[in-house]
């Protein structure tokens, strides 16, 4: 049998205290403009989807939402006191918003072996390529998820327009933990390590179990 291609571990999160007055002072700016942490985040700290911010990146966000370089500084530090200059991800801004995305991303493992093509059949099953938060609703926890489905779907409908896109859901696979240290893996590398975890557990609970991946 081939060997077994190396596994990608969830990805630790910062220990950093990123709570307390100077994160509350970004989060709750974020929360109030864009409804969610996690959509402001999309639109300003992540636009081009790549699940992650750079330092530049992150300071020239801030600054467009208003802030001035001491205050992106103190944000950074606070984050990363040790000085870490590695990108930052949204597990690391909003812990708790996080351990929603977090929560409904082990259930996809659970319930449709992280496929995304199966997940959103059980949200948009009339192939609108759309879903509204009531549909949504419906859809994620038909598959057993049990936190907040508005959260979640705000967090993800980027337009804010109400109606999430299958595009937009498709940000999941960036907001990964599982699998982040894929990095810039394409979809075909991430449906091969699905296929994997298929063949040789037979569902994605025991993978995960086994791997210690559930939090």
């Amino acid at each position: 049998k081939d060997a077994k291609p190396k596994i990608p571990p969830k990805a630790s999160r910062s220990k950093a205290p990123t709570s307390g007055p100077s994160m509350a002072r970004l989060t709750t700016i974020l929360r109030e403009r864009f409804g969610t942490v996690l959509r402001g985040w999309a639109l300003y700290l992540d636009p081009l989807r790549k699940g992650q911010c750079s330092r530049g990146e992150f300071a020239a966000a801030c600054r467009k939402l208003g802030f001035h370089g001491g205050d992106c500084q103190l944000f950074w530090t606070t984050i990363r006191p040790d000085g870490n200059n590695a990108a930052l991800k949204f597990c690391e801004l909003d812990p708790e918003e996080a351990e929603n995305v977090d929560c409904f991303e082990t259930l996809l493992w659970e319930s449709v072996n992280f496929n995304l093509d199966a997940a959103w059949e059980h949200i948009d099953p009339g192939h609108k390529m759309m879903a509204t938060e009531a549909e949504f609703t419906k859809g994620a926890k038909a598959m057993g998820f049990t936190g907040n489905c508005k959260l979640l779907f705000k967090g993800l409908d980027i337009s804010g327009l109400g109606r999430l896109a299958r595009t937009d859901f498709e940000y999941v696979r960036r907001l990964s933990t599982h699998l982040a240290h894929l990095g810039n893996a394409s979809g075909a590398q991430v449906e091969e390590f699905r296929d994997w975890v298929y063949e040789e557990y037979g569902c994605a609970i025991d993978f995960i179990q086994d791997m210690n991946l559930g939090g």
